[in-house]
This record gives structure tokens, sequence and C-alpha cells, in this order.
């Protein structure tokens, strides 16, 4: 798919939480911690603002190169940090920079993918309980199939009338 990832918020600050709980003596680690949370929502304020989202793409992507910019200055000094779980948060958010703030230029993307979760969540459990369909291919037919559908219904699609169009040959998903 032609489009930029944005990497889950809710993902991040929960690493963040379990380091701060491994490592509660470690104070400069924990404020490290909440300040990343701080610069997530200032991210979240400035975007919620009435008008936001009507700005220019451009003046848009000006915030989001800011919110980035300030994170990666205040990521730098934690990539050589003592404690290994704060290392590694340091290192994903300074290799993944340019995929935490989309949100901020495209406000029609979420933060965070809990939706994207919870919508998989009833299908896994359901291969689950089933036993799945007991062959590759048929395990590889019904998640594609599912995923189709869910889609559908997720752009409020009639699921009936988007395989069809599929079955002939037609873009499910076009604009």
């Amino acid at each position: 798919m032609a489009c930029q990832l944005q990497r889950c918020w809710v993902h991040i600050l929960r690493k963040g939480h379990e380091l701060k709980l491994r490592h509660p003596e470690a104070a400069d680690a924990g404020a490290w911690v909440d300040s990343i949370h701080q610069l997530y929502l200032e991210a979240q304020a400035l975007i919620s603002q009435p008008g936001y989202a009507q700005l220019v793409e451009s003046i848009r992507g000006t915030y989001r190169q800011s919110f980035e910019q300030r994170l990666l200055t205040h990521i730098t000094p934690a990539l050589t940090s003592r404690i290994l779980e704060q290392a590694r948060l340091a290192k994903f958010l300074s290799r993944k920079i340019n995929e935490v703030c989309v949100f901020v230029q495209f406000p029609d993307v979420p933060s965070e993918n809990n939706p994207a979760e919870r919508g998989v969540r009833p299908i896994v459990i359901a291969r689950k309980v089933c036993g799945g369909s007991r062959s590759e291919d048929g395990s590889k037919t019904k998640m594609i199939l599912m995923s189709l559908l869910h889609t559908a219904q997720v752009r409020k699609m009639d699921p009936i009338t988007a395989v069809e169009q599929m079955l002939l040959g037609n873009p499910m998903f076009a604009k």
C-alpha cells in the first residue's frame, strides 16, 4: 500500500510504563518516559484544536517535523543508557522517528491501533475455538475473506455487494 505507517503510541507508552515499573529506582529514566508522554499529549492537544485539520498539509507537516525533531533531541541521550529497556526504546524511536508523528500531519490517521486490534480479536478467538480450518490454504483463504469483509464493514459497504464486485473483477475499494 502506498501510505505512511503510523506507529502505535499506546504500545510506545506501554513500553515506557513497563520501564518505570521495572526500574523504580531510576528517577531519571522515569522522568524521561514522562517527558515522552508529555510530548505525545502536546501533539494530541495540537491536533484537537478547532480548525487544525483544515490547515494546509504542508503547515501540518511543519508541525510534524517539529515534534519529530523534539522527540529525536530528547531520545538521543538515552541511546546509551545503562538501563537496557530505555536504550532499546530510544533506539526503536530513533529508527522509527518518521513513523511516530504521522498523525500530526494527517489528523485522520489515528495515533494508536487499538480499533484495529479490537476488530481482529473476534476472528482470532473464533479461529482458536474452532481449531482453525485444518489446512494452510484454508486458513489463508478464510483470513483474506475475513479481512475483506471486515474492511467492507468498516467502510460501511454492503458486504454482499462488495464481494460480488470483487468476484466480477471490479476494484472493491476504489475511491
